[in-house]
């Protein structure tokens, strides 16, 4: 047969808790359930390779994206190497996830020559010390960076990080905006080197806004002379029930609430090419009504927004 290789991508312990120990969806789910439901799975694929007598002959790796400690950097790392029937053990050798891409790469008969933080997991010493290193996505004046941070310490520990350097999107709001084009509100976050106001926060995979107002600007390189154009948000949003507004050049183009019709709606609405001067210079306001400093201190606001944005676009309308 054929040597394959076969990646499942688990939903993980991502909040709604929705599934319980046994596997099954349960709409009234612990964390710790769903936890428990996800193992139920993988046990249950353990049991199909068994069945077909590929477990033993099989390199299996069960880890994540990020942990749940501070900048999330801490996750899973389990290994079971082919025809290793060894109980299961800890190992306290200080790794990354640099690491295991290399450890990957040999295993397939290839050696990584670019990569300059890690090394093969089975070359690391237990209990060693070791100097790793970690990327962040983040946030700074509003403005997407990447920092990367140094430790030698436990990898839970957030006392033991370093930060290093910072790595600056060095693209500003000025940068010409081509219709059609789509920007990116994730790790990449091309859209937010367009914001220019407002208290706005960048995690791997959204930028949200922390404050009753934000600002947009855009400078439209290729503005048709007349028309309407067409703009599209890809939103996710955890504060329910807020009524906000959005103003293109002064003017309210688009008005809704936050909840779970506007996720599985988007922002999508047109306005008039006139609105936009001859700057070509589009200026979008976002504004919530009724928006207390109490639910601005909330930590449930604090750890997702307001409203978060994924991806938009802007074109003409056909």
């Amino acid at each position: 047969m054929d040597k394959t290789v076969r990646i499942y991508h688990l939903r993980g312990t991502h909040s709604p808790y929705v599934l319980s120990r046994d596997g099954l969806r349960d709409t009234n789910a612990t964390r710790q359930d769903t936890t428990a439901g996800h193992f139920y799975a993988i046990r249950e694929m353990f049991d199909e390779l068994r069945a077909k007598g590929l477990y033993d002959s099989s390199l299996i790796i069960l880890t994540a994206d990020h942990g749940s400690n501070h900048f999330a950097e801490y996750p899973c790392l389990l290994i079971k190497e082919p025809f290793n029937s060894e109980p299961y053990r800890e190992n306290h050798s200080a790794v990354s996830l640099f690491d295991l891409a290399i450890y990957l790469s040999e295993f397939a008969g290839t050696k990584l020559s670019n990569q300059q933080y890690g090394e093969p997991i089975q070359s690391i010493q237990e209990n060693s010390e070791r100097v790793r290193h970690f990327f962040r996505s983040a946030t700074k004046n509003n403005k997407q960076v990447t920092i990367e941070y140094i430790t030698s310490g436990f990898a839970g520990d957030k006392d033991s990080l370093i930060e290093a350097q910072t790595y600056y999107d060095t693209k500003g709001a000025d940068t010409p905006y081509y219709l059609g084009t789509i920007l990116d509100f994730t790790a990449d976050a091309t859209g937010n080197r367009y914001i220019v106001d407002g208290k706005w926060s960048c995690t791997d995979w959204r930028t949200y806004l922390l404050s009753d107002r934000g600002k947009m600007q855009f400078p439209i390189a290729n503005l048709p002379k007349d028309g309407n154009l067409h703009l599209w948000f890809d939103v996710n949003n955890y504060a329910d029930g807020l009524d906000f507004s959005i103003s293109a050049n002064g003017k309210v183009v688009y008005e809704n609430r936050t909840g779970k019709e506007l996720v599985s709606s988007d922002i999508d609405f047109t306005f008039p090419v006139s609105y936009i001067e001859n700057d070509r210079l589009l200026i979008l306001d976002f504004q919530f009504k009724n928006v207390t400093k109490e639910l601005l201190s909330d930590k449930k606001v604090k750890a997702s927004g307001l409203i978060s944005f994924k991806y938009m676009a802007i074109d003409k309308q056909k």
